[in-house]
């Protein structure tokens, strides 16, 4: 018979006995720690966010949040998209506009973004196309990622 340790009416149990404090209730008030995997707090909170976040936040070029890598690259798509504005004698608006498609975005978004209607983001678009003779925002995509700075 271990000492101390009783089961229910006076019989013998192999569990050793346990001190109960009254001020401190049987359970724990602590939540189990649990692994989370690579969506914890810590994989979030990285300096690094990820290409979702980007796009979610918008602005690539937002230094704050991006991170200086990120910004780095934005600054270099920037740069090569004034040099194909300046090349081709895109306006001011159209450079704009190529920048957003340079980055991934639709028409949808440069409507968001610019404050236009479906239709004026679609002409600009199209003056785009036709003035560097692309096809596609895969097209355009290319044309800017093969600019030399």
């Amino acid at each position: 018979m271990v000492a101390g340790a009783t089961g229910g009416e006076g019989e013998a149990t192999d569990a050793p006995a346990r001190d109960c404090d009254p001020e401190e209730p049987e359970g724990s008030d602590e939540a189990p720690e649990l692994d989370e995997g690579p969506h914890s707090a810590d994989a979030a909170s990285s300096s690094e966010p990820s290409e979702a976040r980007l796009a979610m936040l918008g602005e690539i070029g937002s230094q704050a949040e991006a991170g200086a890598s990120t910004a780095g690259s934005a600054d270099q798509l920037r740069l090569q998209c004034e040099a194909i504005a300046n090349t081709y004698l895109l306006s001011k608006r159209e450079a704009e506009v190529m920048f957003f498609l340079a980055r991934g975005f639709k028409s949808s978004y440069v409507q968001e973004k610019l404050y236009v209607s479906e239709g004026t983001a679609k002409t600009h678009i199209r003056h785009i196309y036709r003035k560097l003779d692309v096809h596609s925002q895969q097209q355009l995509m290319r044309l800017v990622g093969t600019v030399e700075l």
